[in-house]
């Protein structure tokens, strides 16, 4: 009976560390990444609309981000998962530099910091 009861605390103590391990990721999922983009210090370098060097902003709010481009034109988008964010309707996503200083869309076009 003791052995069983001693197998019953390691199994229990288990699972605890497990939830303990998982829970931050869930929470991370939940709330938005870990980091945070949002600035109107932006600017397009590569493949863009109106010509290199002019100013973009993105707007984040949790795990939604609104991107305007340098002619105005806004894209919606959700953070997927690490520094992966796909646009919302469209067949388009970006990429997020480690950092957090480079946005590199799948259309082709980067920004900036």
């Amino acid at each position: 009976m003791t052995g069983t009861l001693n197998l019953a605390r390691l199994a229990a103590a288990a699972v605890l560390v497990l939830l303990a391990a998982v829970a931050p990721a869930v929470a991370e999922n939940a709330d938005g990444p870990p980091w945070n983009i949002s600035g109107d210090d932006w600017k397009c370098v590569k493949n863009c609309v109106n010509g290199v060097g002019q100013p973009t902003h993105v707007i984040q709010n949790g795990r939604q981000f609104r991107f305007v481009n340098e002619v105005g034109s806004t894209g919606s988008a959700e953070w997927v998962y690490n520094f992966f964010i796909e646009f919302v309707g469209c067949d388009n996503s970006a990429q997020v530099s480690a950092d957090g200083r480079m946005l590199t869309f799948g259309f082709g076009a980067v920004w900036a910091r």
